[in-house]
């Protein structure tokens, strides 16, 4: 019972010198193991960026699309809040891979076969 939840809490750190946008990527099962569990099983998924701006966006089962959030982060009213900014209702046609660490396919011959599809 309950739920699981893999993470990468601080994606794209290999970039925080160069002052890129970073985030934190998650997903949400039921039960309380993350073995031999799918995509297709995902209950909530998100990710969040932090940069000029922070945003969250997520995708709860049960719930049309993928919405995003920005938190607002100046001297108004709504300071601190969050404001639903957009909503994904599809993927449109294309390429969906944004590989990360491009030079690991200088050492790892498998890895670079993935990304050379």
């Amino acid at each position: 019972k309950g739920y699981s939840v893999a993470f990468d809490p601080l994606d794209g750190s290999s970039v925080i010198g160069s002052n890129f946008s970073v985030g934190t990527i998650f997903g949400v099962w039921p039960g309380d193991k993350l073995v031999g569990i799918t995509g297709k099983s995902l209950k909530c998924a998100g990710m969040a960026v932090y940069g000029p701006r922070t945003t969250i966006t997520l995708a709860v089962d049960g719930i049309p699309g993928a919405h995003e959030f920005m938190l607002v982060d100046d001297r108004s009213a709504l300071n601190g809040s969050w404001v639903h900014t957009k909503a994904f209702t599809s993927i449109k046609e294309g390429r969906l891979f944004a590989p990360g660490n491009l030079r690991a396919t200088n050492d790892n011959e498998g890895y670079a076969k993935l990304l050379d599809f």
